[in-house]
């Protein structure tokens, strides 16, 4: 049974934007707003600014596609996890230049029989067709059996029974961009396209740099990535996306792998998406979830196989089409983010400021070791050797007994008696302090290292094997332990 259109695809239609115009043979037009393209001719390499040319380029703010995003940061570069233009893909492409501008269309045409992987819900094929193509012909009679409705910038239309469609989009053209909605998943589809032999001339195979399943050889992507992460982090595109754009991801103070960690969006305890980190930015697609509903970020650290949950300064809640940027919002640390709008606790002390002793009246946030970042006294290895105005240690008092108002079984630390600092990572099963910016104290380390021995020798897994672990596990990289191929 046929269900209704299907259209949400993190649509940027905007209020009063100009209709998309196809070009002539030789190029495209792109108007001011919002525009639904594919290429039917692409360079090699097709990088973005490659595809557009310069003007076009110059004045694009996104482009958008099922599963991925390029937006402009604060300076004007690209972020996001599309990095190339796709022969089988149509892209929302948003211009800012009164006027429009002209895309050349350079490089090689794409064959007609172009092979396509759908998945139930909105999909957004480009279209291989040289030539237009009336909606009722262009489908194979099983491929318009699965189809729910086919969507251009400005007019769609629905199948009705008999063969026959319904709406003002009667005519798919070369260059046009469309969002196609299927009912079920649907592999190896064509276009019923003039002068298609059938033959298609492409190598298919898994096109994503981060997957273990990466061919360096396909020309086109089959949707056979898998990656190494958790078989829980696997998931279903559908009906609505969402994009959060995470600036220099870190858990236990020090950056994510971009080879083998990951960040994964859930709702509701569902993966709705993950992504690798790319130039500083990690990229993670949540598709398909209730609206409203919070989101939880979780790294997955393939160097010691843990699930680690971000902590946000203030919630996420999935929505269609709302995407996030987060990162350090402190404007005095190293690594701050203009246009992070949610902190992940994962500012860093600019160089420098790493004093030992405390001033008067010094109160800032990042970078004096008075405070909550690079701290001598906060949760492991008060080492400073002199005592400022604050400072509740004595002189040199690092050793290992207890001396006059220190509180600590061993050394004076404060790591024992005193609990996790306020910026924290909550790691699934146990609470984990985020690592110190300096070695801890050796003494500590000597006695959680060896709690976690004797709990290992007496085969335990507990709550207490897991703190020793949290707090004593450096990221030394080695190979990821037991996460099964998760595919998207």
């Amino acid at each position: 049974m046929r269900r209704g259109l299907i259209l949400a695809v993190a649509v940027p239609v905007l209020a009063g934007a100009p209709l998309l115009e196809v070009g002539a043979a030789d190029g495209l037009t792109l108007s001011d707003g919002a525009n639904l393209h594919s290429f039917p001719t692409l360079p090699s390499p097709a990088s973005i600014d490659s595809v557009l040319g310069t003007a076009a380029a110059a004045a694009t703010v996104q482009l958008l596609t099922d599963g991925k995003i390029a937006l402009r940061d604060g300076g004007g570069a690209w972020i996001g996890n599309l990095e190339r233009i796709e022969r089988d893909r149509s892209y929302w492409i948003t211009l800012d230049l009164t006027g429009g501008a002209e895309v050349p269309l350079i490089g090689v045409e794409t064959d007609p029989d172009l092979l396509f992987q759908l998945h139930a819900g909105a999909n957004m094929p480009s279209f291989p067709c040289a030539s237009s193509v009336a909606i009722g012909s262009a489908f194979s009679a099983d491929l318009e059996s699965h189809i729910t409705g086919v969507m251009a910038a400005a007019s769609a239309a629905l199948p009705m029974p008999g063969g026959s469609w319904a709406g003002g989009l009667t005519t798919l053209e070369p260059g046009g961009g469309y969002v196609l909605s299927v009912d079920v998943d649907l592999a190896d589809v064509a276009f019923q396209c003039p002068g298609a032999d059938g033959a298609s001339p492409y190598v298919y195979g898994c096109t994503d740099f981060f997957a273990q399943s990466y061919d360096p050889a396909a020309d086109v992507d089959d949707g056979s990535c898998s990656y190494a992460v958790p078989a829980s982090w696997a998931f279903a595109p559908g009906v609505g996306q969402a994009f959060y754009l995470l600036h220099d991801v870190r858990i236990f103070g020090q950056p994510i792998d971009p080879a083998e960690d990951a960040v994964a969006a859930f709702v509701l305890g569902q993966s709705q998406g993950f992504g690798h980190s790319r130039d500083g930015w990690t990229t993670v697609p949540a598709l398909s979830a209730p609206a409203g509903e919070p989101v939880t970020l979780v790294v997955w650290d393939a160097s010691a196989g843990l699930e680690v949950e971000l902590t946000l300064s203030e919630p996420i809640l999935w929505n269609d089409s709302a995407n996030r940027f987060a990162g350090c919002t402190d404007p005095a640390a190293a690594n701050y983010q203009p246009i992070a709008t949610i902190d992940i606790g994962n500012c860093v002390a600019p160089p420098g400021d790493d004093d030992d002793s405390a001033g008067p009246g010094d109160d800032d946030s990042v970078g004096d070791d008075d405070d909550s970042m690079g701290d001598d006294d906060d949760s492991m290895g008060d080492d400073d050797d002199s005592a400022g105005p604050g400072d509740d240690d004595d002189s040199g008092n690092d050793d290992d007994s207890a001396g006059p108002g220190d509180d600590d079984s061993v050394g004076d630390d404060d790591s024992v008696s005193d609990g996790p600092p306020a910026s924290t990572a909550a790691r699934r099963g146990c609470q984990c302090s985020s690592m110190p910016s300096r070695r801890a104290h050796p003494v500590v380390l000597a006695a959680l290292l060896g709690l976690a021995v004797v709990l290992r020798r007496r085969g335990s897994a507990g709550p207490g094997l897991r703190e020793a672990t949290c707090r004593t596990e450096r990221r030394e990289r080695r190979a990821p332990r037991g996460p099964q191929p998760a595919s998207r």
